[in-house]
């Protein structure tokens, strides 16, 4: 059986975490379409129904579990290259959360309004993530990156389906699409 030092494996922990999404940083950066030909150009930007009020309260919930994730990843780690991984990783969900923030206060929506999204790791797992290293830690952590990405699409997949909002709509299809490529490689190494 191959042992795995706690160092090496808070690399791997953080290099499953970078997949939560480094591929839309630009889709978070904008917040709405650029093109000016774009359909949704002509829409109203701010026209948006209960299910665009939960997709934001449930990215909102999902990101700051990730910026918990990597401030305890990050005090496990002397690598450089691994915090600034880490570091990478927070700012994105800090500027999602910003995002989600910025659309509830355009609508006039509450941030209450939504239930805890799926994919969110219970206060067991996160303790089990704080306590742990070597191998066990990796496991967790790549059981959380799994449970967590299985959450975006689904919650994207909720906005996609009824959500009207275009910024919104345009920042779910391009999360569930990222979720879905980055949690490929995860599932054919749990079937391996």
């Amino acid at each position: 059986m191959r042992t795995i030092g706690s160092k090496a494996a808070v690399t791997v922990a953080a290099i499953a975490l970078a997949g939560l999404g480094m591929g839309v940083l630009g889709a978070c950066s904008s917040g709405s379409p650029t093109d000016p030909n774009s359909s949704q150009q002509t829409s109203n930007p701010n026209e948006n129904n209960q299910q665009d009020a939960v997709f934001a309260n449930q990215t909102i919930a999902l990101n700051e579990q990730v910026v918990t994730l990597t401030d305890i990843l990050t005090a496990k780690t002397e690598e450089e290259d691994t915090a600034l991984a880490l570091e990478e990783v927070a700012r994105t969900a800090n500027e999602r959360i910003v995002l989600a923030h910025g659309w509830l206060t355009s609508w006039g929506r509450s941030n209450s309004e939504a239930p805890d999204p799926p994919g969110m790791l219970t206060g067991r797992q996160i303790t089990a993530i704080t306590v742990s290293n070597g191998a066990k830690l990796e496991a967790l952590v790549e059981q959380a990156v799994g449970e967590h990405l299985t959450g975006v699409i689904a919650v994207s997949a909720a906005e996609l389906a009824e959500g009207v909002n275009p910024a919104a709509r345009e920042f779910a299809e391009q999360l569930k699409a990222d979720a879905e490529t980055e949690l490929e490689p995860l599932l054919a190494a749990a079937v391996s």
